[in-house]
């Protein structure tokens, strides 16, 4: 179960969800980060992108490692903070446990299912998963043909 929950950490910080930024303002009071003094009114905002994509934080972040995860109780704990793909605080998606249960029994329902016979076909990351187009949602390219996934014939 471990690997399996590292799969889908991995999978959420690799596939962004919302890539559009949603600015917050502070319309009372000044805000103080670090040296700097916002004055009240200043709308402030980050994307998820640049915290998942964040080579600081994430080493080799293009590439699909749920090992960086394990083991959870230590690594896994640790990264946990950096991952917003569902938003955090107090502006979080309140459906985040119910669809990191979905997610989790899916995975698991598909692997038992198919397992091993499972493959990658004309599937080329760059052209296919990587961000290239900010739309409220990321998007790939123009030319994406999608993540194709095909069967092996059934052992005998």
């Amino acid at each position: 179960m471990p690997y399996l929950r590292a799969t889908m950490y991995e999978s959420l910080r690799i596939f962004y969800g919302v890539s559009h930024r949603g600015a917050r303002v502070f319309p009372d009071r000044a805000m103080q980060y670090k040296d700097w003094i916002l004055p009240r009114g200043t709308p402030v905002s980050m994307t998820a992108v640049h915290i998942l994509d964040n080579e600081d934080i994430f080493p080799e972040p293009y590439r699909f490692q749920p090992e960086r995860w394990l083991p959870l109780d230590t690594n896994g704990q640790q990264l946990l903070r950096y991952l917003v793909t569902f938003g955090g605080g107090s502006r979080g998606c309140v459906g985040l446990e119910l669809a990191k249960a979905e997610i989790l029994t899916s995975l698991a329902c598909v692997w038992r299912r198919f397992g091993a016979r499972m493959r990658l076909k004309d599937t080329v990351r760059e052209r296919d998963v990587d961000t290239i187009y900010d739309i409220f949602v990321p998007a790939p390219s123009r030319q994406a043909n999608g993540v194709l996934v095909v069967l092996d014939e059934k052992e005998p």
